[in-house]
């Protein structure tokens, strides 16, 4: 045989094994090559689903990087107050997503008095003033009697008596003009309105007879009342004082911290509260205006009154 029939010869044994394995219609002739087919085509769905997965995870940290940058750069602001708030503080108003609810005005109104009272609670604890035990508060007015009795007399002196004399002449010494007068009180430093109104129950309940009889010879005390003298006197002084015990410092000093933190006090303890002030063991209500006597001159003129009511009804 030439070569020329041996390579003819050839390529027909090569390609009758083809159409062997491949068949006529293109399909496979072979369970083997079926089998792998479909071993192929499962191989390809599992691909596809493990990069379905690999997109979610993508997509899922994409988001969650989207969402710390716009914590980061867009910062949460307190809709009442326009204040920038502490991160965390919308967490629980969130959608998984990171997209903020519909939240209410009341609900908005509770966020912002708790982050308010969060930074001024963090300026309390820096500057160091302490944790009031408002229970024992009343206790505390008791060592304090002496200088309060001295201040009342004149026998020590005090700069909020000059400050009670010149809203006196700007009040032409109209009490209640003088109560009434929109000015700012002067609370006792950070013990805030809540700690004045317990001060100013007890040192009228101790000595609010003592104010009223000095009122008869003082005359910033007659004019002005019991009430104003105690509030804009006596309260900032024993304020003073507490101060004084609560931080162990100098009477100078103690000055200076009552003013500084008066507006922290007016923040933190607005409110007062009932059982602050009354208790079964103080007995009961004390009322500031019995502690003045009536002034000499209204006291002739109601007697005049009281004797010309008498000659009338003697007259019928």
């Amino acid at each position: 045989m030439t070569d020329s029939k041996k390579r003819k010869a050839s390529k027909a044994i090569d390609l009758t094994s083809k159409e062997d394995w491949i068949g006529k219609d293109g399909g496979f002739s072979s369970l083997d090559d079926a089998e792998f087919s479909v071993n192929e085509s499962q191989s390809s769905s599992q691909v596809r689903h493990m990069d379905e997965i690999s997109l979610i995870l993508q997509e899922t940290k994409l988001r969650e990087q989207a969402k710390k940058r716009k914590a980061i750069s867009i910062p949460d602001l307190c809709v009442i107050c326009n204040e920038v708030l502490p991160i965390g503080t919308l967490d629980a108003w969130r959608y998984d997503d990171g997209e903020l609810k519909p939240i209410r005005m009341a609900e908005w109104s509770i966020i912002c008095n708790e982050h308010k009272e969060a930074g001024f609670q963090e300026q309390w604890d820096k500057r160091g003033y302490p944790v009031i035990n408002w229970g024992e508060l009343k206790k505390r007015v008791e060592r304090h009697h002496q200088i309060l009795v001295d201040i009342v007399t004149n026998k020590v002196t005090s700069p909020f008596r000059d400050v009670l004399v010149l809203q006196q002449k700007e009040t032409r010494g109209n009490a209640a003009m003088l109560l009434r007068k929109d000015v700012r009180l002067q609370y006792p430093g950070y013990y805030g309105p809540r700690g004045s109104s317990i001060l100013l129950h007890e040192i009228t309940r101790r000595l609010g007879s003592f104010i009223g009889d000095a009122a008869k010879k003082d005359r910033l005390i007659g004019q002005g009342g019991v009430s104003a003298f105690i509030q804009t006197v006596l309260v900032p002084e024993l304020g003073v004082r507490l101060i004084m015990e609560d931080l162990n410092v100098g009477e100078p000093e103690a000055r200076k911290i009552l003013d500084v933190s008066q507006d922290l006090g007016e923040k933190l303890h607005f409110n007062d509260y009932i059982e602050d002030i009354y208790d079964e063991a103080d007995g009961p209500w004390f009322d500031i205006n019995a502690t003045q006597t009536v002034a000499p001159v209204a006291e002739k003129k109601r007697g005049r009154l009281e004797d010309l009511c008498d000659s009338d009804l003697s007259s019928d």
